[in-house]
């Protein structure tokens, strides 16, 4: 096989649970950089308090320095 799209996550599962077919794959090149968007209803009670819960409890774990823990274990 020549080349093959592949979530970067999905290949390190695969090379993890099958070092034999790991062994073959060769990063070429990022095609996307998704990003991931939250979003809440204006109409739910109560909202913006839960949106500055949110905000507070994120700015915690990215100060803390947890979050790019967590973003360096998923890549």
């Amino acid at each position: 096989m020549g080349y093959v799209l592949v979530f970067d996550r999905v290949a390190n599962a695969i090379s993890k649970a099958h070092p034999d077919l790991g062994r073959g794959f060769a990063l070429q090149g990022v095609l996307v950089e998704p990003n991931l968007y939250l979003s809440f209803s204006r109409n739910y009670p109560g909202i913006e308090h839960i949106v500055s819960q949110f905000d507070q409890g994120l700015a915690k774990v990215r100060t803390s320095g947890e979050y790019a823990r967590i973003e360096a274990r998923w890549r």
